[in-house]
C-alpha cells in the first residue's frame, strides 16, 4: 500500500466510531448508488462486492433489497468493517487495499461509493475492478470529481492561501461509460463546521504538498467566511459492464 493510501486508511479507521453521525452526505450518495443498481437489475444478483465499504452504507442498502445475496465488503480500515458487520451480520469482510486486491470474476454486481477519488489512478482502478465481474455483471460507482469544495477553494484563494483540496479527478477520464453527474450543495452553519465534518469522517486528507496554515491566518479565514457556509459536492455516478480485456 502506498504512503498516501495507508495514511487515508488510518484516518478513516480512527473515524469509525463517529462516522455515521457525521456522514450524512456519504449516506445520501450511497443510497442513490444502490438505487441505480436496483433499477438496472431485473434478476437479483447473487454475489455482490462492496469496495471501500466503510461502515456499510452500501452493503446495508444492498442487503435490504437483496436479502439472499452473498455480500462481500473490502476496506483498508478494520474498525470501519466492524461497524459494517454490526449492520449486516452475514456480511463477509476482507481487510485490504482496494487498489491491489485480486479476485476471480465471481461477482454479479460490484458497488463502490466515495472511494475511487482517493486512488492515484482511478481510471485504472475502475478497469481493474471490472475484471471481477461475471460476463453479464455490472459495476456501479460514485465519486467526487473536479468542482467539489469550490467554495472552500475560493475562500482560500481570496487570501492567497493554498486550499489543500485533494486532487479530485476529471469526469472526462470516464468517457465511454454511462455516467450521471449531480451537484449537491450542502449548507454548514460555519466553515469551521464543514472542516470539522471532514475531519470527523476521516475525509480531511490534503494534497501531499500542502502546508498547513498558521493559526493567525486560519483565524482570519474563519472570521471572514460567510455564514452559513455552502459547500458543493460534485458527484459522478458511473455504470460499467465487465471489462472486455479479461
Amino acid at each position: 500500500m502506498s504512503f498516501a493510501r495507508d495514511n487515508i486508511a488510518r484516518r478513516f479507521d480512527r473515524a469509525a466510531d463517529g462516522y455515521d453521525q457525521a456522514a450524512s452526505v456519504q449516506a445520501q450518495i450511497a443510497a442513490q448508488l444502490v438505487q441505480k443498481a436496483i433499477q438496472s437489475f431485473s434478476n437479483p444478483p447473487r454475489a455482490i462486492l462492496d469496495i471501500g465499504s466503510g461502515t456499510g452504507f452500501v452493503a446495508e442498502a444492498a442487503a435490504a433489497h437483496w436479502p439472499q445475496a452473498q455480500i462481500t465488503a473490502i476496506d483498508g480500515a478494520p474498525s470501519m468493517l466492524k461497524q459494517a458487520q454490526q449492520k449486516v451480520p452475514h456480511l463477509q469482510v476482507i481487510e485490504g487495499d482496494v487498489a491491489q486486491r485480486e479476485f476471480d470474476p465471481v461477482f454479479d454486481l460490484v458497488l463502490s461509493s466515495m472511494v475511487l477519488h482517493w486512488l492515484p489512478k482511478p481510471r485504472e482502478a475502475l478497469d481493474h475492478w471490472r475484471g471481477w465481474l461475471k460476463p453479464k455483471g455490472k459495476l456501479f460507482t460514485a465519486l467526487l470529481i473536479e468542482g467539489s469544495f469550490q467554495e472552500w477553494r475560493d475562500l482560500c484563494a481570496a487570501d492567497e492561501l493554498d486550499d489543500g483540496v485533494w486532487p479530485f479527478p476529471s469526469a472526462e477520464i470516464y468517457d465511454g461509460f454511462a455516467t450521471e453527474q449531480q451537484m449537491l450543495r450542502i449548507e454548514y452553519p460555519t466553515v469551521r463546521d464543514f472542516l470539522k465534518r471532514l475531519k470527523t469522517t476521516g475525509a480531511s486528507m490534503p494534497r501531499r504538498d500542502h502546508k498547513p496554515f498558521s493559526v493567525a491566518r486560519m483565524r482570519r479565514l474563519l472570521k471572514r467566511a460567510p455564514k452559513p457556509f455552502p459547500v458543493s459536492y460534485n458527484v459522478l455516478y458511473i455504470e460499467a459492464p465487465k471489462s472486455t480485456s479479461i
